[in-house]
C-alpha cells in the first residue's frame, strides 16, 4: 500500500468525503447518467415545468431567515448535484458542476393579507413557484421561496429539476 493510500485510508470519514467531493470538482465536465440523459433529451423536446419537483413544507413557531438561507446554502455546498447545470460541449450533453452557488430565498409576507384570502393567495403563489420552469444549461436547478403567513407560520417552498433530485 502506497504512503498516499495510507494517508486516505487515515483520514474520518468527513474528511474522506471532502476529498472526494473536492477531486469531483476538479473535473470540469462530467458525462450525464443514463436518468439524467432522458431527462435532458426530454426537456429538449418539450420547454415548461413537467419535470419540476415541488415541495411545500408548513412551518410552525419562531423562524430566523438567515440561519434557513445559510442551511440552504450549507445544503447546496455538500451535494454536488444541486449545483450543476447541463450544457453542450462537441454536440454531447455535460453536467457541469459550480464550485458554489448562491440560492436566493425570496421572502413574500402574506401576513397583511385577510386571513379569508390568505390560503388562496398562499395556492396561487406556490403554484406559480411550482410552474415555472428551470434552465437545464443556465442554472440553478433549484429554487427556495418563503411565504410568511403571519410572525410565527411560514409555508417553505422548494422547487427542483427532476435531473438534479435523483
Amino acid at each position: 500500500m502506497s504512503d498516499r493510500s495510507k494517508r486516505v485510508e487515515n483520514l474520518s470519514p468527513d474528511a474522506r468525503r471532502s476529498l472526494l467531493a473536492r477531486l469531483l470538482r476538479e473535473r470540469a465536465e462530467q458525462p450525464l447518467s443514463f436518468a439524467q440523459q432522458r431527462l435532458w433529451v426530454v426537456d429538449q423536446l418539450e420547454t415548461g415545468a413537467a419535470y419540476n419537483v415541488p415541495l411545500a413544507l408548513h412551518l410552525r413557531g419562531p423562524l430566523d431567515v438567515p440561519v434557513l438561507e445559510r442551511s440552504l446554502g450549507a445544503i447546496l455546498q455538500r451535494h454536488d448535484v444541486l449545483r450543476a447545470r447541463f450544457v453542450v460541449t462537441d454536440g454531447e450533453p455535460r453536467q457541469v458542476v459550480a464550485d458554489s452557488v448562491r440560492l436566493e430565498l425570496p421572502v413574500d409576507d402574506l401576513s397583511r393579507v385577510p386571513a379569508i384570502a390568505r390560503d388562496s393567495e398562499a395556492r396561487r403563489l406556490a403554484t406559480e413557484e411550482t410552474e415555472q420552469p428551470f434552465d437545464l444549461a443556465r442554472g440553478p436547478l433549484i429554487r427556495a421561496r418563503l411565504l410568511r403567513l403571519d410572525a410565527e407560520e411560514h409555508l417553505f417552498l422548494v422547487t427542483m429539476h427532476h435531473i438534479v433530485s435523483d
